[in-house]
């Protein structure tokens, strides 16, 4: 197994020099150095060279879409990009032809931004499961013990914001496989 470089990476956070640790969960962090050289190049292009980068941009963002869904296992052509999380999540809601009696299967340690869409959906009679957790805990047997044949969606967080415990994704996509159910996952 290679070894991570933790020195190298930690080198690209100048933030760090403060001697200050940075606890925040991925709403805000410390820019890294190599992230602010591209924002000031792609600034200083826009200022200087390019004011609308709509289709020079296009290249790059294939070959981003690429290596995503190489990471995922998924074609690129299903990768979307979204404002951030809350707007993806919407989107995901409210884009699928729900039926009443459909259910979602949420968790009571779920990040709020991962419940209020679809809580939204009950409106249409879409039914929203909650499974208890055990110390902030979710486990594939836990979702699957609660999915039945009208369970359309499982939506679950990668790392539990409040607990930080990390789901075993492989598991859980297994179970919504089996059970032909979506399976969203909330990787920030």
């Amino acid at each position: 197994m290679e070894k991570y470089n933790l020195p190298l990476y930690r080198s690209w956070f100048p933030f760090l020099a403060t001697g200050k640790i940075w606890m925040n969960h991925a709403a805000i962090s410390p820019m890294s150095s190599r992230v602010n050289s591209v924002v000031v190049q792609y600034l200083h292009r826009c200022a200087v060279e390019e004011v609308d980068t709509s289709l020079s941009t296009l290249p790059t963002i294939a070959a981003l879409k690429g290596n995503l869904g190489s990471m995922i296992n998924a074609p690129s052509e299903r990768i979307a990009f979204s404002g951030n999380t809350s707007d993806g999540l919407n989107v995901l809601a409210t884009g699928l032809e729900w039926r009443s009696g459909d259910s979602i299967l949420l968790n009571d340690s779920e990040f709020p931004s991962n419940v209020v869409p679809f809580i939204n959906l009950k409106r249409l009679g879409v039914e929203v499961d909650i499974i208890t957790t055990h110390h902030g805990e979710i486990t594939a047997n836990q979702i699957e013990r609660l999915m039945t044949s009208r369970t359309r969606l499982v939506s679950l967080s990668f790392v539990q914001f409040l607990s930080g415990f990390r789901a075993d994704l492989e598991s859980v996509g297994d179970v919504c496989r089996r059970h032909h159910a979506l399976f969203c996952v909330d990787a920030i």
